[in-house]
């Protein structure tokens, strides 16, 4: 049997090499990170239905929401990126939220809003999955970002067919959470904005539009395509694989010797 005190130290080498060696960090500035685009085939990939008092929006292929739709994903401004991460990443990106607000109009009218709290029975949440795994990570990880929030605000004139989904942790009451198998994320003001064309409302086919309902005014469903932009303190941390690897090695090693002077 090896003794506790080398079984222990062997331990803590390991844990401490994954630790110190198991990444390459950059400095944290907050600045917009990633970024988004439909990828071909493309088309209104993005869903908004409306069941009285629901609201749900989302990525859609024709059924329910949340479908895994494909986009160029691209990390921005990022130093220490490896080689396989650098320009348009191949990916999917599902995307589900939902709300009981009603929408709510000014400016005469002509502009609403409804804030999607996550109150609905579809939570609020972005994943943005490469299509084959990174090098880094002994091959295995993908998340190249997942993102969950609350309190997002669709925004736009209606009748116009460019509105937008936008979240801020500036702004009181919305949270923004980040993770990913690449980045580590700071403390610090987090928020994305996604920008739509084409928006159609087949009733009419003319846009943003409402049911006109005063009492429960929702927007009417809608089908559109999309793109975004992701802004926080990111920082670059990446798995080295190798490291690993010696520091397993290293540890083998020493209990093998170990073993031996007991012998």
């Amino acid at each position: 049997m090896l003794d506790t005190r080398i079984v222990c130290l062997c331990a803590a080498i390991f844990s401490g090499a994954i630790v110190i060696g198991s990444a390459s960090t950059a400095s944290a500035t907050p600045a917009s990170f990633a970024q988004f685009s439909e990828a071909s085939p493309g088309g209104n990939l993005f869903a908004l239905n409306t069941n009285s008092p629901e609201t749900d929006f989302g990525t859609s292929t024709g059924g329910p929401l949340g479908a895994a739709i494909p986009v160029n994903f691209t990390y921005l401004t990022l130093g220490g990126l490896p080689a396989d991460l650098q320009g348009v990443q191949q990916a999917t990106l599902s995307m589900t939220s939902s709300t009981v607000s009603p929408v709510i109009t000014g400016f005469g009218g002509t502009v609403a809003t409804q804030t999607f709290t996550g109150a609905g029975t579809l939570p609020n949440s972005i994943s943005l999955i490469r299509d084959t795994p990174a090098g880094e990570g002994l091959g295995a990880k993908d998340n190249l970002l997942t993102i969950t929030f609350t309190n997002s605000t669709l925004i736009g004139i209606l009748g116009n067919s460019a509105p937008q989904m936008t979240a801020d942790t500036a702004t009181a009451g919305v949270v923004v959470t980040y993770s990913s198998d690449f980045l580590t994320f700071a403390n610090g003001e987090k928020n994305f904005s996604l920008t739509f064309s084409s928006w159609n409302t087949p009733g009419d086919g003319n846009g943003l539009a409402t049911n006109g309902d005063e009492q429960a005014l929702l927007f009417l469903a809608a089908t559109a395509a999309g793109a975004g932009t992701f802004g926080g303190n990111a920082s670059v941390f990446i798995p080295e694989p190798s490291t690993m690897v010696l520091a397993g090695i290293g540890v083998v090693g020493l209990a093998l010797a170990a073993r031996r002077r007991r012998k």
